[in-house]
This record gives structure tokens, sequence and C-alpha cells, in this order.
């Protein structure tokens, strides 16, 4: 059919053939993306991206397809500084650089000012939290800076006052060990490391500041991607989120999340290496959610059990989003049916 994606389309690629399998459905993705976005302009990335990662041509058709439509939705271009693609399995990954989140923080509301730096073991740096707080990085010049020890971020408010916070080196290799994508010949852990651990720090800072929808998006999407679970498209039902099979049908969100990923019971998800107590911590938030009557009851008990929580990882907020959206959908059908 012309102008109409073939959706069961899987690689291997050529360059050529995956040109034509995407100019294939050119009207149905100036559809599917946001009205400023070009679908062309779109392509043309894709198949650049391409060369650079000649990988990419093992994924499926669709999965460059979502990568485009989550691109979109963030109003971010997958140009190797604002987003990447990744090449996971046979899955085309997008994954928002440290400078995309910078400028999905800029529009969230309050928000005036954002910077990030990964910093040396030649950096002159100091900080202090608490009564005294300061943050001092200056890097080093030299041709051989030493290897890297931290990474920061820092927030400036509207209004005045501002907000950072500091990874150190055990802080951010436990979340790259937690991304299922970094051990990977082309993982931006790799090729890009110093961005990468920036954005680790301006990951952990968002949970901080004011959000807009698209950061809140591209939070989602990596989210997801480090847990090994497929990325979303914006207004995906939470169904086809977990790919919820009929013997999963009536399990609970965290009962499934832990058959997905290999947790069972109480114990902690395994993830590349690392660990993150995520089942545990979310299951209270879930039973809550349960008697929740109103969708204002369960955008409180969302409000007020998680964010903000010093415990709770940007992954286990992510899941946290879910449950709720899980729960509105629920109590929105409910009062349909009454």
């Amino acid at each position: 059919m012309a102008n109409q994606l073939q959706t069961k389309q899987s690689g291997p690629f050529t360059v050529q053939s995956l040109n034509t399998y995407l100019s294939s459905g050119i009207d149905q993705l100036a559809k599917s993306l946001l009205k400023n976005k070009d679908p062309e302009r779109f392509i043309r990335m894709i198949i650049t991206a391409t060369y650079k990662t000649p990988k990419l041509l093992t994924c499926s058709g669709p999965s460059f397809v979502l990568s485009m439509m989550n691109a979109s939705a963030m109003g971010l271009e997958f140009n190797g500084r604002d987003a990447y693609l990744v090449p996971y399995g046979d899955e085309c990954q997008l994954i928002p650089g440290y400078q995309g989140y910078i400028q999905l923080a800029y529009r969230s509301p309050g928000v005036v000012g954002v910077s990030a730096k990964a910093v040396h073991a030649n950096d002159e740096f100091d900080y202090s939290y608490g009564t005294d707080e300061h943050l001092i990085h200056i890097p080093n010049d030299a041709e051989d800076p030493g290897e890297l020890t931290h990474a920061w971020a820092m927030v400036r408010f509207k209004g005045g006052g501002s907000k950072f916070v500091v990874l150190n080196k055990r802080e951010v290799l436990k979340r790259k060990a937690a991304s299922k994508s970094s051990g990977g010949a082309d993982s931006p852990w790799k090729k890009w490391p110093e961005p990468m651990w920036a954005k680790s720090a301006v990951r952990e800072l968002a949970k901080w500041m004011p959000q807009s929808a698209e950061l809140i998006h591209a939070l989602d999407v990596e989210n997801l991607a480090d847990l090994g679970l497929r990325q979303i498209a914006p207004g995906t039902p939470e169904n086809q989120i977990f790919d919820v099979t009929p013997e999963q049908a009536g399990s609970s969100k965290s009962e499934r999340l832990a058959q997905q990923t290999g947790a069972t019971g109480e114990q902690p998800i395994k993830l590349s290496g690392g660990e993150m107590p995520m089942l545990p911590d979310l299951s209270g938030f879930e039973t809550s959610l349960a008697s929740a009557a109103t969708a204002a009851a369960a955008q409180k008990m969302f409000d007020s059990q998680i964010v903000g929580h010093p415990d709770l990882t940007t992954e286990d907020v992510t899941v946290a989003r879910l449950m709720l959206r899980d729960a509105k959908a629920r109590i929105k059908g409910a009062n349909n049916a009454a």
C-alpha cells in the first residue's frame, strides 16, 4: 500500500533499503510526528546515524519509527549531541544526551539555568552540602587531566535560588551498570564517557526541579531502556508498555515487572551487575493506589509518596508514574461504567 509502513519489517537493512522502507510511509510518519518536525529530516538523520553506527542496520523498522516519534515528542534531534540512536539487540533505542536533557530542563517552568560537567582527577574541585553549600570546579586544561572522578549538575530557579547534586565515581558506575545497553560496543558510555557522566548528574538533579512534559517523557523513555524494557511512544497504553500476556493479566504491575526483569518476591531487581531495590519500595504505593476512588486522590498519593523521595531511583519513579496512569485509567473506566 502506498505511503503505508510495513509494520512487520525487520532488519538487516542496507542503507538504501532502510531509506526506502522509511520513505514508503512518509505520509504516515508526518501524521505521527509533531507538526513542526519534518519526517524527511528525521529520515536523513537516521541514515547519517547508520554510517556512524553500522549495527543500526540490524534493527527492526518499527523501532526506528518509534525513535522518531519519541524524538518528536521530546522536541529533540538524534544528532549525537541532543540524543543518540543506539542498537540494543534488534531494537533501535533513542537515548537523550546530556545537552538534550539541559534543553528540556530549560523548558520547565521556573528554571532559568542548568549546567553540568564531568570532573577529572587533576581538576580543582570542591563541594559541600548543608548550611554552607558551595560548588567549585576549575577544569584542568592539561593534555592528561586524569581519570574521571565525579559529575555535577546545577539548576538555577526563577526568582532566585539554586540546587546542585554531585555524584562520585561509585555512584556514576552504579548507574552505568544498571543500563542494559552500557556494555555494547556502540554504547554512548564507551563512545562519549564525559557527557554520559554529566548526564547521570542531570538525571539525578531532575528529581529536584520542576519538570516539563517533554522532560518527563525523556526520563521515562531512558529509564525503560535502562531496565531492558521496550521504549514507549507518547500515549502508549499500559498493557503495551509491559507486554502483558494472558497469563499475566491478573497480576499486579510490580509482579509483571518482576517477571520481565527476572526478579521474584522481595528480591532486588538485578540489572547488568547492579541492583536496584525497586519492588519492595513500590509495592506499598501500588497498594495505596488500589484504594484511590478519584484521579485526584491517586495523584495526591503519587505526589506525597513518590515525588522527591530520596531513596527512589529515577527508574522507580518511572514505574510509579506508569502505575499512576494505570490507576487513573481504572478510575475513569469505573466512573464511565457507573
